[in-house]
């Protein structure tokens, strides 16, 4: 499931009902869980967005501290799939919830989140500050994957070789870089109609 395979999700998850019964402590947690990223991810965000709140209700009732956060996380990421503006709002909700209680993956996983949403604004400046928190949160994990999923450029090298680029950082720089590649491009444009030129 973590890796896009709604196919083999979906047959792993068939058996689902049964699942929920079994002995393991918060299975019906885990069940929904699993079932709320299946339902997002294969496009069917309503159904999401009702486990997710399932989740949620259960998770407070039961004040299952592992699942704190996780239920908010789908919440949001469902919202936003269905393009209401309320997502930002379950988002920020996620984070607040997994930071209280210091559940530091889901509040990586709605910190991304919400820095696609600011990025997809042409927001940088919160973006890379989320993304920093990411990183300093988790340990670089969620944002490098963010990076690599994202496949931000490199970014220019620093003036002190020795001082790390913070994945932030690697976002607010980009009108930078696009704008020395736009120099780049128009440059290069110049010298081809010079040389074109009669």
């Amino acid at each position: 499931l973590h890796r896009g395979d709604v196919d083999g999700a979906t047959s792993d998850l068939a058996g689902a009902d049964r699942a929920r019964l079994a002995s393991v402590p918060y299975a019906p947690l885990y069940v929904d869980q699993f079932s709320a990223h299946l339902a997002a991810l294969a496009g069917r965000p309503l159904d999401a967005l009702t486990i997710a709140n399932r989740l949620v209700k259960a998770t407070h009732e039961q004040n299952a501290l592992r699942f704190l956060g996780r239920g908010e996380v789908y919440r949001g990421w469902a919202l936003w799939l269905l393009c209401d503006p309320a997502a930002i709002d379950a988002m920020e909700e996620a984070r607040e919830v997994s930071r209280n209680v210091g559940n530091p993956e889901p509040l990586g996983q709605s910190s991304l989140d919400l820095a696609v949403a600011n990025l997809e604004a042409g927001r940088l400046d919160i973006a890379g500050h989320l993304l920093d928190e990411v990183d300093q949160v988790l340990h670089r994990t969620y944002a490098r994957q963010m990076h690599d999923a994202l496949r931000v450029p490199e970014p220019s090298p620093p003036s002190d070789p020795s001082r790390r680029v913070s994945p932030g950082e690697r976002v607010r720089d980009l009108p930078q870089r696009e704008q020395r590649t736009d120099n780049r491009y128009l440059e290069g444009r110049r010298g081809d109609e010079a040389r074109t030129a009669p």
